[in-house]
């Protein structure tokens, strides 16, 4: 059985891209106001993920073994 990359890319998006606004919070404006933070956020992650729809990298398949990739 063969898996598309689309949400294992996803998620591994979401945790880089959290893991490195609390490792580096000043890198991202963390000392503005927590709305603009979200959008900051949620911002980063649609153009991460819009880069990896265009290039195609979501659509290479990967194989399942027994539940693990």
């Amino acid at each position: 059985m063969y898996w598309r990359l689309r949400i294992p890319l996803l998620l591994l998006v979401f945790g880089v891209t959290a893991g490195f606004y609390q490792k580096f919070p000043k890198m991202f404006l963390a000392y503005t106001n927590g709305l603009l933070t979200s959008a900051l956020y949620i911002g980063l992650v649609a153009v991460i993920f819009i880069v990896l729809e265009r290039t195609g990298i979501n659509e290479k398949k990967s194989i399942l073994f027994g539940g693990f990739f």
